[in-house]
């Protein structure tokens, strides 16, 4: 297990490497849409966020971090990750292949990021649909700096692809970010 989360790491590392910016007028629109034409993804954002980057990595994967002004500190961001081969869902199905990728959050999140109190609420995890697709909501708490935050998630699972939904900021100011950033996930639509 360690060499392979050892190994993951260093395939992360060199993912970010390999990272390449995309200029935000191809991703996104004048009414606050984004629409990444190369893998299908569209959306909506919030009025009055901005984008402030957009990033493709390595293999198919790509990373737009956002601009909250409720909450300057928050950090909204949408990752999604195009598969090579459509995805058989497993036997458990989808919410089964959901929970796990809310663990191997947590994995990655102590792991590779360094985040060693990192943990996911248990009764937070809901499962859910959006678009028409099958999706796990969830909430994690750590600390940074020496500084209670939380971290609201939203993972959505097509056959085509993983979307993830990540929005980071202090504990006592998230509230003031995840209405919006709700009805943003709701605009979602993916192959």
């Amino acid at each position: 297990m360690k060499r392979f989360l050892m190994l993951s790491g260093i395939a992360l590392l060199g993912t970010r490497l390999l990272s390449q910016s995309i200029p935000i007028d191809d991703i996104s629109g004048p009414d606050l849409s984004i629409h990444d034409n190369k893998y299908g993804i569209s959306g909506r954002y919030p009025t009055a966020w901005i984008i402030r980057s957009a990033q493709r990595w390595g293999d198919q994967a790509t990373t737009i971090a956002f601009g909250a002004p409720e909450c300057p500190e928050a950090r909204p961001n949408l990752y999604y990750r195009v598969f090579h081969i459509p995805l058989s869902i497993p036997t458990g199905g989808a919410e089964s292949w959901l929970r796990d990728e809310a663990r191997r959050k947590v994995e990655q999140r102590v792991n590779l990021e360094g985040l060693a109190d990192y943990r996911n609420r248990p009764n937070s995890i809901v499962f859910r649909s959006i678009g028409g697709r099958a999706a796990l909501s969830w909430t994690a708490d750590y600390t940074s700096a020496g500084d209670k935050w939380t971290e609201y998630l939203t993972a959505v699972l097509s056959e085509n692809g993983l979307v993830l939904f990540f929005l980071q900021a202090p504990a006592a100011k998230i509230t003031l970010v995840i209405p919006k950033y709700e009805k943003m996930i709701e605009t979602l639509r993916m192959p």
